[in-house]
This record gives structure tokens, C-alpha cells and sequence, in this order.
């Protein structure tokens, strides 16, 4: 005859002590698991082993369990012990926090350290707005998921997103330094946005513009070779010495990039056939953005996007090698991501190939093999008369 299992002491979901026979019959099926038996002598060894199961947590007590069930009859329906335990720990924490303003500060004095100054304003530039809109006086802690949604309420969908990246990042750092339990932007959601394409050059208006060049402002060609065939920043390449540019690399110092991450890119063979005509000298912002301007309109280049010259060495890098980790490295970024979400652009084939065969106009080319030299050829120094004798 089969006794009958009668639950004696339930121990959560899915564990259970009953009478077996003569025994005790400790059963348990994890969430994550197979189920599992023992059948044990007393009621005391079958706890025991039952508690013995529980790996990953600490086993209850009678007292803990009694006190949980107490704990679950007080709170709402929907509401976890676990979300009642970081409720509390947050109002304990918040003692030990700063407040906004306090964070803003320490916050900037870091940053200042490795970041361009340029990307410094910008961060405390939406920090501050938001600090005002929140209350500076208000604890790190204290800030709520339903703060960060005010606040980028009304703003576009790109803007939205690009607010919520500074802001989660500020408050990642706080969570390190033990100001804040958790990151409040990671339950705001971010907004749907379907970017465009980056605006690119043509190979043809490529050509275009650095022939222009040429003609108009030779002093510019190299630096805007370097940003097509090398996806240099204009922000870094007015920063880049003239020595950085050697032995078939592009060599962009920490004191140089965006981002403060040092990296090479490596001289393609166009690149290095425009540097040979015109060698590389550093050159100020005034005099890169009014040669730039003079060859656009030389080359007859109404349209022109943002960014177009480094946007067009992704693509085209892109289109013709097909792999996307070597260009985001060249570009300066860690992954991929940021590569196809902002800088590849539809580019037909054989684009790629088209626009990495740009090369400088013969005559510059037939200059260079005849001075013989990456630079223009020196006169020489004129011959000392020779005196008659009287």
C-alpha cells in the first residue's frame, strides 16, 4: 500500500518536506533545475539536507521564513522583498551621498584630466540644466527615474537618446564612487530613431575638391587628404605635428584625438602618393577652415554635410575592404557600434575602389620626381664672384 504525501513543512517554491512510510522525504525542484529526492530517517536530517541544497543563498531559519511570510502580507501586491530591501538600503545610503552640485564638481575635475575641454563643456553644459531642473541641493541618491523622464520629455528623439547617454554617464560614475545604488537612465527608455545616413562625398566631388585645392590653396591639400583617405578629425588635425605623419602611419598622440585614446592609421597608398607631392605641415584652424572653404567653392561643392571627409573614408573604407572592425579602429572608436550607427553610408560598389585610385594631378606628381624629394626643390645658393687679378 502507497502512503499518502502529506506536506509537513513547506520551504518556499518548489521545497517540501512529507512523511514517507516509516521516513521523511525531502524534495526539491529548483526554477532553474532538475528535480531532486532524499529520503532520510528523521524530519531533522531531512531539513538538513534540504538546506544543504541551496548553493547559491544562505539557508532560511524557521524565524527568517516566518518573518518573510510577515514581510510579504505588508507589502503591496506586485511588490518583491527584493524591491523593499533596495528601497531601504536607498534610504540608508542616502546619508552617505552628495548632493548635485557637490557631484558636478568632483565630477568635472576627473573628466578635465583626459578629456578634450570642448567635450568637458559639453557634458557640464547638460549636467547643469539638468541639475537645475532636478534641484542641486538634492542628494545623487535621490534622484529617480521619473527625473530623468521630466527632463528629456520634450526633447527630439536624437536629442533624447544623446541626453540620456551624458546622464547615465555621470551617474555610472556615481554608483563607482558610491553615491547613488543604481544608475536611474537605465529605466528610462531610450526613443526609437531612425538616423540617416551621414551625408558623404562622391568620389567624383572627392577629386573635385582636392584638385581645386591644388590650384587654389596648396597649403591645405595635405590636411585634406589626410582627413579623406585617414578619417582625421578637423578638430585633429589642426592639433597634429608635423612629425606624426611618417613611416607609413598616421600617428594621432593621446594630446591629439577627441577622446583622448591614442591610435595610428595606417597611410594608404593614395594618401601616400598626395603626401609625396605635398608633404604635411601643421596648420592653424583659420587657415584649414578658409582653404577648405576656398577649394569647396572652387570645386563647386554647394552641398556640404557635416563631417563629409571623415564620413567618406568610413564608407568608402567600408565599401572596399569590408571590414568594419579595422575601420572603427582607424576611426577611433572601440566597437562597431558607433560606426554603423552613425558614420557608414550606402555606397554603391566599386565606390570604394574609385575613391582610394584619387590621385594628385600630373604636374605635382612630375614635380615631385623631378626635385626628387617629398618637398619643393631649394635654389641654390648663388656662386661667389671670383675677383680678377689686377
Amino acid at each position: 500500500m502507497k502512503h499518502r504525501r502529506r506536506p509537513v513543512n513547506p520551504f518556499g517554491p518548489g521545497r517540501s518536506i512529507y512523511r514517507a512510510g516509516t521516513g521523511w522525504m525531502a524534495y526539491m525542484r529548483p526554477s532553474h533545475g532538475v528535480m531532486r529526492r532524499h529520503r532520510c530517517a528523521t524530519y531533522d536530517e531531512a531539513r538538513l539536507w534540504l538546506d544543504a541544497q541551496e548553493k547559491d543563498l544562505p539557508p532560511l531559519t524557521h524565524a527568517q521564513y516566518a518573518e518573510a511570510q510577515s514581510a510579504c502580507s505588508l507589502l503591496p501586491q506586485g511588490v518583491s522583498l527584493v524591491e523593499a530591501a533596495r528601497a531601504w538600503l536607498a534610504s540608508v545610503r542616502t546619508a552617505e551621498s552628495v548632493s548635485m552640485e557637490e557631484a558636478l564638481r568632483v565630477f568635472k575635475e576627473e573628466r578635465s584630466a583626459f578629456l578634450r575641454p570642448s567635450t568637458v563643456t559639453f557634458y557640464m553644459s547638460v549636467l547643469t540644466r539638468f541639475a537645475a531642473s532636478a534641484g542641486v541641493d538634492r542628494m545623487v541618491s535621490g534622484i529617480r527615474p521619473e527625473d530623468v523622464s521630466a527632463f528629456v520629455a520634450d526633447a527630439k528623439p536624437s536629442t533624447r537618446n544623446a541626453l540620456l547617454r551624458h546622464l547615465g554617464g555621470f551617474f555610472s560614475w556615481s554608483v563607482k564612487r558610491g553615491w547613488a545604488l543604481e544608475n536611474p537612465c537605465k529605466k528610462v527608455e531610450m526613443a526609437r530613431n531612425v538616423e540617416a545616413p551621414r551625408g558623404v562625398l562622391s568620389p567624383k566631388e572627392a577629386a573635385s575638391l582636392l584638385h581645386a585645392a591644388e590650384k587654389c590653396a596648396p597649403g591645405v591639400v595635405a590636411p585634406l587628404a589626410i582627413q579623406l583617405f585617414a578619417g582625421v578629425r578637423p578638430a585633429e588635425i589642426v592639433r597634429l605635428p608635423d612629425d606624426a605623419v611618417a613611416n607609413g602611419y598616421v600617428t594621432l598622440a593621446g594630446a591629439v584625438t577627441k577622446t583622448a585614446d591614442a591610435r595610428t592609421v595606417p597611410i594608404r597608398d593614395n594618401l601616400s602618393a598626395w603626401l609625396a607631392a605635398y608633404p604635411y605641415r601643421k596648420v592653424s584652424p583659420s587657415v584649414l577652415r578658409n582653404g577648405t572653404e576656398k577649394a569647396r567653392k572652387a570645386a563647386g561643392l554647394a552641398d556640404w554635410p557635416k563631417d563629409c571627409l571623415r564620413h567618406s573614408f568610413a564608407t568608402y573604407a567600408y565599401e572596399r575592404d569590408k571590414n568594419a572592425a579595422a575601420v572603427a579602429a582607424d576611426m577611433g572608436h572601440a566597437g562597431t557600434d558607433v560606426f554603423f550607427r552613425h558614420y557608414r553610408a550606402l555606397a554603391k560598389p566599386g565606390d570604394g575602389k574609385e575613391f582610394f585610385a584619387l590621385l594628385p594631378c600630373a604636374k605635382s606628381v612630375q614635380k615631385v620626381s623631378q626635385n626628387g624629394s617629398n618637398g619643393p626643390k631649394r635654389p641654390n645658393a648663388p656662386k661667389a664672384k671670383r675677383m680678377k687679378k689686377p
